[in-house]
């Protein structure tokens, strides 16, 4: 009888043993950055890739180690991330109203890139890049901005977190031990100081703060695709599509924007093109010049037809091709006031039209503050129960003797 009842027991436990492990709990949601995410089986660097995600799948986040997190796909599948390549819901919503924005925005020029070139969900070097663009293909710039060089760090709401942190306990207190009295006033100096100093014409100095080194700054170029994807590229990576017979007249200036003013209407004629020019970056506008080119069927080359130098101009340019073409530019007059001013484009010639007061518009994108949370402490890891550790820990043991 004891037999049959121990092995009514035992059975039991091993049907408990080689059941589902209890799933862990959500912590937190977020979403595939990149194009495609690579979710790898443990952390480290030799470990295998479990399963991919694409852009804009939702995972559900069940745990945390430093900056990586251990998420769970759809289909039920876990694995661990670099933090970095996941967006939040707010950037998520943050990308919709970018594309919606940039539907809006005229375009100032196409560009392209000699190498491939990606697309990433805010100016950051390190912000995920949820598309890439292949040698020769083009997009249309929309506007630029500075943006420091600074890591990237997601803003990951983990509301499920629960920090288990040490209660410091007070001292007891000894009843019958008598503290000290607390100090008296420091004496203060005397008036003739300078003199006891033996130095009367003594000044001190003022202490030299340390100043913080400066943060680099980066160029970026707010941008839109062809299937109407809008996104940030590094500015110097983009190479404008002007023809190269006029970009070669640039004299090192990066050409910022461009725009074909009218079509030829004989076969030995060539379209006039509107460009504006930038000669060195880290600036807080777009352009410093302007210039209109038209081709001379004489002498078989581009000419200049007007350009101003040392300007002060901000994006959009608004150009308007046909019979008569037309161009307004948004800059700074003498007084340091934006006026807009309007030109018209007729028989290779530029008349100033009029100029009306002008406001500069809101910028493309700002930088949020940085985020509560250090990524990198080791006290924000999330506290694992006795089951997980024990599966992990076979996990390990099966791998290392290769059962």
């Amino acid at each position: 009888m004891l037999a049959r009842f121990l092995l009514i027991v035992a059975l039991f436990w091993l049907s408990g043993c080689g059941g589902d492990v209890e799933r862990a709990r959500v912590i937190g949601q977020a979403y595939a950055g990149p194009l495609k995410l690579n979710v790898y089986e443990e952390l480290g660097v030799r470990s295998a890739v479990k399963f991919t995600v694409e852009h804009g799948d939702k995972v559900d986040i069940i745990g945390k180690r430093r900056r990586f997190f251990k998420v769970r796909s759809a289909k039920g599948e876990e694995g661990w991330v670099d933090s970095r390549q996941l967006l939040s819901p707010a950037d998520m919503d943050l990308l919709r109203r970018q594309t919606d924005r940039a539907l809006k925005l005229p375009s100032m020029g196409d560009a392209t890139s000699f190498d491939p070139l990606n697309i990433h969900s805010i100016p950051n070097r390190q912000a995920p890049s949820f598309f890439q663009l292949k040698v020769g293909d083009k997009i249309q710039m929309l506007g630029t901005v500075r943006a420091p060089r600074v890591p990237y760090t997601p803003t990951i709401p983990l509301p499920g977190l629960v920090i288990a942190r040490p209660v410091k306990k007070a001292p007891p207190k000894d009843p019958k031990k008598i503290p000290p009295p607390p100090p008296g006033p420091a004496p203060q100096l005397p008036e003739n100081w300078l003199e006891l100093s033996g130095n009367p014409e003594l000044k001190v100095p003022a202490e030299n703060a340390e100043e913080k080194p400066a943060i680099p700054m980066d160029d970026w170029t707010f941008v839109r695709t062809k299937d109407n994807r809008a996104g940030w590229v590094m500015t110097r990576l983009l190479v404008a599509g002007i023809p190269d017979e006029v970009a070669q007249y640039a004299e090192r200036a990066r050409i910022t924007s461009y725009f074909q003013l009218d079509s030829p209407t004989r076969k030995d004629q060539k379209p006039s093109y509107l460009w504006t020019t930038l000669v060195s970056g880290g600036k807080d506008y777009d352009f410093d010049s302007f210039r209109i080119f038209w081709n001379n069927p004489r002498r078989h080359r581009y000419e200049t037809a007007y350009i101003e130098r040392g300007v002060r101009g901000y994006f959009p340019v608004i150009a308007q091709s046909g019979t008569v073409p037309t161009f307004a530019l948004l800059v700074a007059n003498k007084e340091g006031q934006l006026v807009r001013k309007k030109f018209v484009f007729r028989d290779n010639r530029v008349r100033l039209t009029g100029q009306e007061p002008g406001e500069k518009p809101p910028p493309l994108w700002t930088p949020e503050g940085e985020a509560a949370e250090d990524i990198d402490s080791e006290e924000n890891d999330t506290p694992r129960g006795f089951a997980e550790r024990m599966k992990e820990w076979w996990a390990t043991v099966k791998k290392r003797f290769g059962r």
